[in-house]
């Protein structure tokens, strides 16, 4: 009985277990599957576009360079020595070389032939040499004093065919010297001036024994002459002063020279014995160059004339 009953029990265990095995399957099979649907994959999320700073365009001003300063012409100190047996034939040469300076559109400023009617006011002995051991350096008879509107025009005319032609009959001419410089005013022509204004440039010439000073010498002779109205109550009319900017011909040894226009001796001595002229300009120059410095007429013929006409009262000619 007892082992009757055990099985009967594990029976019903067993049809207990079989019965819920069934229904699993049964409720697997029958009832709708529960569906899950996937998860979307949301998508980046981008960052939003950087909002750019409104900035307000920095629009550069058109701003228009001032036009360049007016500069000075460009200058052509011209010396000459004419043998004395040849004065006429080395005269007519200069003019031919004057005229081709004219035609390509120069000024002459000066032109001086006669040295009688200079003013040496220092360095004689460069000009009129003492004896024959010690040469002039600066033994010229002539000067000429040219201006271009720019260095390309002094070049065109230098370049030109004239002057070449020219340039071949210079053996009539013993030393010829031409040397551009760079000028701080418009030049002048006598063709146009016709005695009016300024009737003599001063003018000085340097062979350099040292370099730097002479340098020197012209900065500070252009800043005197800027402040002369206040300084001396007179316009120094400053044309150059300045180392030569170049040399076309060299048979003279001029490295820098200074020009400037005055009406009168009387004017120009006022500047010679000037505080800063006697005392900065003129106290050192005789130690670092050999220098030559001529008051020269504008209008030599007329000036000439008035000597003259002292000698005979019985006429009268005006400079200007």
């Amino acid at each position: 009985d007892v082992l009757a009953q055990a099985l009967m029990e594990g029976s019903l265990v067993s049809l207990f277990l079989s019965l819920v095995c069934h229904l699993f399957v049964l409720v697997t099979h029958l009832s709708p599957r529960l569906y899950i649907p996937p998860i979307p994959l949301l998508p980046m999320a981008t960052p939003p576009p950087q909002q750019q700073q409104h900035q307000p365009q920095q629009t550069q001003l058109q701003v228009q360079s001032p036009p360049p300063p007016e500069h000075g012409h460009c200058f052509v100190v011209g010396t000459f020595r004419v043998h004395e047996h040849q004065m006429r034939q080395g005269t007519a040469w200069i003019d031919s070389l004057q005229t081709t300076i004219q035609r390509q559109g120069g000024l002459i400023q000066l032109r001086s032939d006669k040295p009688k009617l200079w003013t040496i006011i220092d360095g004689k002995d460069h000009n009129v040499e003492p004896h024959h051991l010690e040469p002039a350096v600066f033994d010229f008879t002539t000067i000429m004093l040219a201006a271009f509107p720019s260095t390309q025009d002094l070049q065109l005319w230098w370049s030109s065919d004239e002057v070449f032609d020219v340039m071949k009959q210079r053996h009539v001419v013993e030393k010829v010297g031409i040397f551009p410089l760079d000028g701080l005013r418009v030049g002048q022509d006598l063709r146009e001036m016709k005695g009016f204004g300024d009737r003599y440039v001063l003018l000085e010439f340097f062979k350099m024994l040292k370099y730097q000073p002479v340098q020197q010498y012209v900065d500070n002779y252009k800043r005197f002459a800027s402040a002369a109205l206040k300084t001396i109550g007179l316009n120094c009319n400053l044309l150059f002063a300045e180392t030569t900017s170049g040399v076309l011909m060299n048979e003279f040894p001029l490295e820098a020279a200074c020009a400037s226009t005055w009406r009168s001796h009387t004017e120009s001595q006022v500047w010679l014995e000037s505080k800063d002229y006697q005392q900065v300009l003129k106290a050192g120059r005789h130690k670092y160059s050999k220098c030559l410095v001529v008051m020269v007429p504008i209008f030599e013929e007329k000036l000439e004339q008035m000597i003259n006409d002292k000698k005979n009262p019985g006429t009268l000619t005006r400079l200007t």
